[in-house]
């Protein structure tokens, strides 16, 4: 089964690739407009020539303290950079994730108060 998935615009029914027209309301649905499933998780680079991290975090992370990019920086190039080994770089990467959970119980805490 496809994760293709296009959603009817006229009366809002999902529909599997497979199926171009809508059952309920007989509208018909191009391929080229059909939109993967899960597609939040899909971002068009149509625009680039190649991507680097940098442009990934940029597309995906909202996060304005950077933790977040460092932590995918350190595991999408776990020991590749030649400076360190993967546990090294795997240790970092957990690191800033538990310092930004920290970051982010503390606002939490403060909000509360």
């Amino acid at each position: 089964m496809s994760d293709i998935r296009w959603k009817c615009e006229k009366c809002g029914h999902w529909h599997n690739n497979g199926e171009l027209k809508c059952s309920c309301c007989s509208k018909y649905e191009s391929v080229a407009t059909a939109k993967p499933k899960h597609s939040h998780y899909h971002k068009d680079v149509s625009q680039y020539d190649t991507i680097d991290i940098y442009v990934i975090c940029d597309l995906y992370v909202k996060d304005n303290s950077g933790c977040i990019q460092h932590a995918v920086k350190k595991l999408l190039c776990c020991g590749e950079r030649g400076v360190k080994d993967n546990v090294k770089d795997l240790q970092e990467a957990i690191d800033t994730i538990q310092r930004k959970i920290e970051m982010l119980q503390g606002q939490s805490e403060a909000a509360d108060d």
